[in-house]
């Protein structure tokens, strides 16, 4: 899985590690690898995992369902890959969905302060990370 997210991006990874485009690649990747299968029981994963009522969606949600759902997949930068001159449907729908992913992640921050679930915290604290990265590579782009 994380070969595609390489073979995908390749000449991005390519950049100088200081370009927003390969730190959020690298962030993503190493989120993927410290965040996903956690809430498995052992030997696969370590059987941690946090829950908590969303107010904003209205539901029950998980800490390895977001994962599962926000970083378990193949990222594309296509406007990176492209050149596009104009900001991509991808990277617009990206930073549309930014914000309610990092108030997602604040009601998870809140459930694992209130449980002191410290381990999950890390994780969500490493997905804070990638998502800021993540908002900071589309914005770049367009700006240089």
């Amino acid at each position: 899985m994380i070969a595609e997210i390489y073979d995908a991006n390749r000449p991005l990874f390519k950049l100088p590690a200081s370009h927003p485009a390969r730190q959020f690649l690298e962030a993503f990747v190493a989120c993927r690898q410290a965040c996903s299968g956690r809430e498995l029981p052992p030997p696969l994963g370590e059987a941690i995992d946090q829950t908590w009522w969303s107010k904003l969606d209205q539901r029950q949600w998980t800490f390895s369902g977001f994962v599962y759902m926000y970083v378990s997949f193949t990222v594309v930068l296509d406007g990176w890959l492209t050149d596009a001159t104009e900001r991509t449907e991808t990277e617009r729908l990206t930073l549309e969905k930014l914000p309610h992913l990092e108030q997602l992640l604040s009601e998870c921050r809140a459930a694992c302060h209130a449980h002191g679930n410290f381990r999950v915290l890390a994780m969500v604290d490493q997905v804070g990370n990638m998502l800021t990265l993540w908002r900071d590579c589309l914005v770049s782009r367009r700006d240089s």
